[in-house]
């Protein structure tokens, strides 16, 4: 079969790279420079206007950088993540896992997953560095300015989902909820 890989489709999109994979599409955004993938299937990196140096590593189904200006978005691997989906939502990353979502609201930046099922970071309005180091279901930073809300894993635990929660910390468990008014 046909693998139709492309790189480089976006108006002023430079230096975009594919290193296999099958279906894989780096730097169609607009003036997206160093859009990266390494391999896989069906992933997307650097499809946001001005998405500089959206990278994957592989896995199936991912996106990194479809939001304008986000910069540097990162996925290593797995099977449908998401990372930097919305304008200013730059460094968010995840490590891999199924499902995860790292800076999906407007300048979450710096939103980190490390992996798991379905997780959340950073899909509050300057939300920044919320961090979820693993586990299923969890959420950090779902609200405005819930910076630095924080789960370590476990199942369905939320922090961070008031306005203004910031520093809300969960170190695992399950069904727990830190900063919620």
């Amino acid at each position: 079969p046909i693998c139709g890989n492309t790189a480089g489709s976006g108006y002023n999109a430079y230096f975009a790279t594919i290193g296999g994979g099958c279906d894989n599409s780096a730097g169609s955004g607009d003036s997206t420079i160093f859009a990266t993938i390494c391999g896989g299937q069906n992933n997307k990196a650097g499809s946001g206007n001005q998405a500089h140096f959206a990278t994957i590593g592989g896995g199936r189904g991912n996106t990194a950088g479809s939001g304008m200006r986000a910069y540097f978005a990162t996925i290593g691997g797995g099977c449908d993540n998401s990372a930097g989906s919305v304008d200013d939502a730059r460094y968010a990353t995840i490590g891999g896992g199924r499902g995860n979502t790292a800076g999906s609201a407007e300048d979450a930046r710096y939103a980190t997953i490390g992996g798991g099922l379905d997780n959340s970071a950073g899909s509050g309005q300057n939300a920044r560095y919320a961090t979820i180091g693993g586990g299923r279901g969890n959420i950090a930073g779902s609200d405005t300015s819930a910076n630095y809300a924080t789960i370590g894993g476990g199942c369905e635990n939320t922090a961070g989902s008031n306005q203004n929660a910031r520093y809300a910390t969960i170190g695992g468990g399950r069904g727990n909820t830190a900063g919620s008014a």
